[in-house]
């Protein structure tokens, strides 16, 4: 789709959240160039579609909170340039990653802690991240959009 919002912009991913993303671009008329650290058929999947249209939590949890961080203070360091930054922290996404770590106890527990009393999708985040990309959000800068159903708590 060259004439999209995107048109001349670039991402890439094979799977979860990267996929929805790439896919979203694509369909928007960027281009994708789909990596992978271990699914190659997951990457020639999202490349053949764009070209149509348990442990570690507490490390997670940092990294996000460490990107949140970094992307005010660049927002604030690189505005002058005209360069916008901003972030995207989803919560309560069904994706490989969650449905790996989450007991059913877990994901009940959740369900029931969601305002929407659903989880979101890849493609939830993704909608996020066109809109961030297209001028439709240059005035947005060192914000951080939570596509999170609701979910407050933490």
């Amino acid at each position: 789709m060259a004439g999209g919002r995107l048109a001349g912009k670039v991402t890439g991913a094979g799977r979860g959240f990267g996929r929805a993303i790439a896919l979203a671009f694509a369909r928007e008329g960027a281009r994708v160039a789909a990596n992978y650290l271990g699914s190659r058929a997951g990457a020639e999947e999202v490349a053949a579609e764009a070209a149509v249209g348990g442990g570690g939590f507490a490390a997670y949890a940092a990294t996000k909170g460490a990107m949140e961080s970094l992307t005010r203070a660049l927002a604030a360091e690189v505005g002058v340039h005209g360069i916008s930054v901003n972030a995207i922290a989803p919560g309560g996404i069904d994706t490989d990653m969650s449905r790996d770590v989450m007991t059913p106890e877990y994901r009940a527990r959740r369900l029931a802690e969601l305002p929407l009393h659903r989880f979101g999708s890849v493609d939830d985040v993704a909608y996020c991240a066109v809109v961030l990309a297209s001028d439709d959000a240059g005035y947005l800068t060192g914000q951080i959009l939570h596509p999170s159903g609701g979910w407050v708590s933490g």
